[in-house]
This record gives C-alpha cells, sequence and structure tokens, in this order.
C-alpha cells in the first residue's frame, strides 16, 4: 500500500536493477515509467525527475501504431540482436 514501481537515475541503479530481474529471456519486467496522455513526456510514477534513460536501440521510436504508454526493463540476454 502507498507503493512505487522502480525508478531508475543512475546507471548504478540501473545495474542493481537488472541483477534483481536476471537474465530470463521470457520475461520483460515493468518499471514505473509512464508516458503522459499526450505522448510527449515520458515520467515515474513517484513523481521524480527522469533524469537517466538507458533506452535500446531507436527507442522510444514514438510509432504510433504501438502507443507505448509504460516502460520496461530488459537485460542485455533479453535484448534481441541489432540489425
Amino acid at each position: 500500500m502507498g507503493g512505487h514501481l522502480v525508478s531508475i537515475h543512475s546507471e548504478e541503479e540501473n545495474d542493481f536493477v537488472a541483477d534483481i530481474i536476471g537474465h530470463d529471456k521470457k520475461f520483460h519486467t515493468w518499471i514505473g515509467l509512464q508516458r503522459t496522455e499526450d505522448h510527449d513526456v515520458w515520467r515515474w510514477t513517484d513523481g521524480s525527475a527522469v533524469n537517466f534513460t538507458a533506452w535500446y536501440t531507436n527507442q522510444p521510436d514514438g510509432s504510433p501504431a504501438y502507443k507505448h504508454n509504460c516502460g520496461h526493463a530488459i537485460t542485455q540476454a533479453q535484448r534481441p540482436p541489432e540489425n
């Protein structure tokens, strides 16, 4: 009650979260990152500033076909090969 999903503010925190998530290729882990209704701004659900990102290549791509509104974390092992 009254909790939040994780917000990540540094490389160290990102590494810590990746260690907790593990390297299971079957699952992505939802984090406390969400996009505003107008799709222009990403924010943390706890209200803290988005001052660190480690987006996957070409993400977020802003594709209107997908309209991603929530962020999730994947580890290096979970990432698809780049073209």
